[in-house]
């Protein structure tokens, strides 16, 4: 068993990288793009670290700060409760019992905070939203009605499953060199020479 986590902060910042820059190409928002880095993360762990990962999709919450006001919240409040809905969700990898948000380091774009690695064991997730408290705790609740459908979604677009091929081949594991940049044909049949681009991480939650 690694006494780390399952994924190394600089690999995991690799990972996120390589997805960011795919989803940016093309127009996509990155911010509500939850399910494409769980999906493309997932492939990448499977085939570059042969790790038997899977992507959730459901509640999640984080708390990034000491104030109420840098806790994330992905779900809708619905009759006073908290559902996961089509406006009100979010998506992660699990894997060996540990919880992985590839998303994590654009968490700075959407409340103050440092851009981490996202990256702990399932155990360790608060019972309930309200029992968050201090900078990296974490609830998760999946929801496998949304889950099949997200990815009813990802397979009815035959696109999609080509940029996933796409991110899995770019991507190198550390300390391999990897390419700085990919091409990637676009709409009009011309290849866009995508840049390697993303947060530097600058530690973990």
């Amino acid at each position: 068993m690694p006494k780390g986590p399952l994924i190394p902060l600089r690999d995991f910042e690799r990972i996120h990288k390589t997805i960011y820059s795919v989803i940016s190409n093309e127009q996509g928002d990155p911010l509500k793009s939850c399910f494409f880095f769980s999906m493309f993360a997932a492939a990448i762990m499977r085939r570059h670290y042969k790790i038997d990962a899977k992507v959730t999709a459901g509640i999640a919450a984080y708390r990034l700060g000491m104030d109420d006001k840098h806790t994330l919240m992905f779900a809708e409040e619905v009759d006073g409760y908290l559902e996961c809905t089509d406006n009100g969700f979010h998506a992660w990898v699990e894997a060996d019992d540990w919880v992985i948000d590839f998303m994590a380091p654009l968490f700075p774009k959407i409340t103050p905070c440092a851009a981490k690695m996202f990256q702990k064991k399932r155990n360790q997730t608060a019972s309930t939203p309200d029992g968050l408290s201090v900078p990296g705790d974490f609830f998760v609740l999946g929801n496998q009605t949304m889950t099949d459908s997200l990815f009813d979604h990802f397979d009815s677009k035959p696109a999609y499953a080509d940029l996933l091929e796409i991110a899995k081949r770019w991507y190198k594991r550390p300390p391999k060199k990897m390419a700085g940049e990919v091409g990637i044909e676009n709409g009009k049949g011309k290849i866009d020479m995508v840049k390697l681009q993303g947060a530097r991480l600058v530690g973990a939650w």
